[in-house]
């Protein structure tokens, strides 16, 4: 992992880290909690924030999730 010009460490991650789990999109919302569970179940793992962004069928999309997730 490279940290030029990234952020200041916080033990052993940055703290602008962050992981997107991106799922196709389902019509059933199911197939989509299924995704969104996984990435709880992540975050809890890593424990820097991770979102879920869909490429079609669900929301949120990519862009919006990256937006989200986006240090300001």
């Amino acid at each position: 992992m490279s940290t030029e010009n990234s952020g200041e460490r916080s033990g052993d991650t940055l703290e602008d880290d962050a992981v997107l789990v991106v799922g196709h999109g389902s019509r059933r919302e199911r197939s989509n909690e299924q995704v969104r569970e996984l990435a709880t179940m992540l975050e809890a793992r890593v424990e820097v924030p991770v979102d879920v962004a869909y490429l079609e069928l669900a929301e949120p999309s990519i862009p919006d999730a990256i937006e989200g997730l986006a240090p300001t």
